[in-house]
């Protein structure tokens, strides 16, 4: 074999073995790049910031022609441009965990796929979350729901990153927000907020000149021994008992309690005003006050104001501090009726418990 023939083989093989290399070098990129885009990722790239490192976050919802900003403090969260008032805490929490701790995979990529996926502005939720510092942590925009209007997971894209997650979690449950609302999502619309973690009330005491005949409803459980008698033991039971002015104590209609006790604990407000101004008397002589006591050094008073031009009374909850205003018949609510009150227990079914559960 001559040697021009030789040099000729010796190059098609060193080409062939070129391409062979090369080939398995383009295979394990593309393996490579598979394997990237079906592994489970977090937002923020790393995983690494806890939804607990939050100290501030700025919410943008499409229609909304704004943005909201919550902080958090000792007490809880807040919304300071909405007069200070108290965010939902469990959602709120929910929703920081929703865009850190959840994961997806790579769906498509921005901007080519980002009206495909609701990423454009009309239609994605904006998130941007900050430390104690002021540090940026994320920037976050989810789009729709995926793959229904129900589902537990969304799309979602962050700054930094061209990558479309079909994640695990979806944010916007926690929002429950509908367009066109003058109030801002997460907020809390108690008069006793969330945030302060109360329980039922095993005293309710009512002052004031416009105060109704009973001083004082109190919950009492009942006495495991005396329980055994009305079936299977379900836990606590607990009766209410009245005290009246000149006529000492009295017992009370357990449901009737029940119902006053749950309405003045979960009492919705009709708007916030804000924060108690500090040369603001007019609480001071109030018609009606209500005082709950969660026993312990744990209190809510509730101090009812007039009325105004638009028949909504003011109300004070001296704990907070904060001013609301809530309607005619919320007002009258917040006196219990007596009569009610003082109306017989019924008489319990044969083998079934007498006093009433405390609600959870």
């Amino acid at each position: 074999m001559n040697r021009p023939i030789l040099v000729l083989n010796a190059l098609l093989l060193a080409c062939l073995a070129g391409l062979w290399a090369t080939d398995r070098v383009l295979e394990k990129r593309s393996a490579d790049r598979r394997a990237r885009d079906s592994a489970f990722r977090p937002l923020d790239g790393r995983g690494e910031t806890a939804a607990t490192a939050v100290a501030r976050f700025d919410v943008t919802l499409p229609g909304a022609g704004g943005s909201w900003f919550y902080v958090r403090r000792p007490e809880g969260w807040r919304i300071p441009r909405h007069r200070d008032a108290f965010a939902l805490g469990s959602e709120t929490e929910g929703l920081l965990k929703a865009l850190f701790e959840s994961r997806g995979t790579l769906i498509g990529r921005m901007p080519d796929d980002e009206r495909r996926f609701g990423l454009d502005r009309d239609h994605a939720l904006e998130a941007e979350l900050f430390d104690a510092a002021g540090k940026r942590l994320l920037r976050a925009w989810a789009g729709l729901v995926a793959p229904g209007q129900r589902s537990s997971e969304s799309y979602a894209t962050a700054l930094g990153s061209d990558a479309i997650l079909h994640m695990n979690q979806n944010p916007w449950p926690y929002l429950n927000w509908t367009p066109g609302s003058r109030l801002p999502p997460l907020l809390d619309g108690r008069v006793i907020p969330g945030a302060l973690g109360r329980g039922g009330a095993s005293r309710i005491a009512l002052s004031g000149a416009g105060a109704p005949a009973v001083e004082t409803l109190i919950r009492r459980e009942i006495p495991f021994d005396q329980r055994r008698g009305f079936g299977p033991d379900r836990g606590p039971s607990f009766e209410w008992y009245g005290v009246f002015a000149g006529e000492g104590e009295k017992r009370l209609n357990d449901s009737a309690s029940w119902a006053y006790s749950s309405f003045v604990s979960g009492l919705a407000f009709d708007e916030i005003l804000g924060s108690r101004a500090p040369d603001d008397r007019s609480f001071d002589r109030p018609a009606l006050a209500v005082t709950l006591d969660y026993g312990g050094d744990k209190k809510d008073v509730l101090i009812l104001g007039a009325a105004n031009e638009r028949a909504l009374h003011r109300l004070l909850n001296a704990t907070t501090e904060q001013v609301f205003l809530i309607s005619a018949e919320k007002a009258k609510g917040l006196a219990p009726d007596v009569a009610k009150l003082l109306e017989k227990n019924p008489e319990p079914p044969a083998g079934a418990p007498s006093p009433l559960p405390a609600p959870k």
